[in-house]
């Protein structure tokens, strides 16, 4: 498909939608699935212009819808909508939650902690889906994550509210996490994409979705809705070496043994954020504490696609 159709009008949000929905339901069980931990599919989408009857009749129950803000070549919006319990399940690995106490989690209404933590993963999400889309329409795209609303029967209208008029384009799919819940999900469109405003040339392309330029260091150019992503808390750790050893062999460990590690004594330990190894460095005091200077650290881009991809969790 061109990146515009006759006249130079951006592409039918239904064209690009129906063309690309499988590769996008693929990244979206990739991203929650290396996040949580646990396997989550997603079945075969089935795409048509829906009202928001229609939307909310088949979402069935209590769902949350993560708006997504368009940018780039083309404006617009566009949401990932969740069931209730699968944002519950989810939310209850990513708190490592487990046995009795995640399947009661999982039955609960979704709670702001919940959303929150799903809010890393879909971040990722969006680093891919900004790719497949642009190689799609053949332009830049760029996509922020902005509010999370409530959707669901008689409920729709808050979110459809800032889509404009229907019908709506939306991939229908299952949506399930195994051993704990499933439900019907959806990836919504607006009804048509707008034209968004050239790029001035001292204004260079984002290096990630909603981000700054590529070379700068800071977040002042993120989305004031994707605020919520940096109030999270993560698990920032040192490792000076690993290695594996057999169950027999530590089994044996006594006060005194000393383990070998391949690594030299001269290398730089690795810096992990929640199991992700993001960059290395040096070990400094600081009075009488421990620290780390850092000599290498991965790029924004990089890291937002650790946080929400593959090695997300150990």
């Amino acid at each position: 498909m061109g990146p515009r159709n006759a006249g130079g009008l951006p592409p039918d949000p239904a064209k690009v939608l129906g063309a690309s929905a499988k590769d996008l339901l693929a990244e979206l069980s990739r991203s929650l699935t290396a996040a949580a931990g646990r396997p989550v599919r997603a079945a075969a989408p089935e795409v048509a212009s829906l009202s928001a009857e229609e939307i909310g009749s088949r979402l069935g129950g209590a769902a949350a819808a993560f708006c997504v803000e368009l940018g780039g070549a083309f404006s617009g919006r566009a949401a990932v909508i969740l069931p209730g319990p699968v944002v519950s399940s989810l939310g209850g690995l990513l708190a490592y939650l487990s046995g009795a106490g995640l399947a009661a989690h999982a039955r609960k209404e979704p709670s702001d902690q919940d959303l929150e933590a799903l809010a890393g993963p879909l971040a990722g999400f969006l680093v891919g889906m900004a790719e497949k889309l642009s190689a799609r329409v053949g332009q830049a795209l760029e996509l922020t994550l902005g509010d999370t609303l409530p959707v669901g029967p008689g409920a729709a209208g808050e979110l459809l509210g800032s889509f404009g008029d229907g019908p709506y384009p939306a991939a229908s799919f299952r949506v399930e996490v195994e051993g704990l819940a499933g439900g019907q999900a959806m990836i919504l469109f607006p009804r048509r994409f707008g034209s968004a405003a050239p790029r001035s040339a001292s204004a260079p392309a984002s290096a990630y979705p909603g981000g700054p330029a590529r070379g700068e260091s800071s977040l002042a150019g993120l989305h004031p809705n994707v605020r919520r992503i940096l109030r999270l808390k993560l698990l920032v750790s040192v490792v000076v070496a690993e290695k594996q050893m057999d169950m027999e062999t530590v089994l044996k460990l006594n006060p005194g043994t000393i383990i070998e590690f391949d690594k030299s004594a001269n290398e730089d330990l690795d810096l992990m954020v929640n199991g992700c190894r993001i960059g290395t460095g040096e070990v400094v005091t600081i009075g009488e504490r421990f620290g780390v200077q850092l000599r290498q650290i991965e790029g924004l881009a990089q890291r937002i696609r650790r946080l929400g991809g593959p090695g997300a969790r150990r």
